[in-house]
């Protein structure tokens, strides 16, 4: 989960539009599945199983990913 923490520190501190900082954290998403295939770590499920990783690992992400966001651009707002 440190890849969507480093994508939103580094959106925000770049001053990103939250827009283009979701799809750079998707592109991440991807990035990280194909990476995680590349090692062979999914390969242990069956289909079900796998959809479920994928779907829990896009959803966990996403949350990490908005929550950081939301976060700095709270606190860069207040200071």
């Amino acid at each position: 989960m440190l890849i969507p923490l480093f994508a939103a520190i580094i959106s925000c501190a770049q001053n990103v539009p939250f827009q283009l900082a979701c799809q750079i954290d998707i592109a991440c998403y991807v990035a990280t599945v194909v990476f995680l295939y590349i090692l062979g770590i999914p390969r242990k499920f069956n289909l079900g199983n796998e959809l479920k990783f994928l779907f829990q690992y896009f959803v966990a992400f996403v949350i990490v990913f908005v929550m950081v966001d939301n976060g700095i651009r709270t606190v860069k707002g207040l200071i």
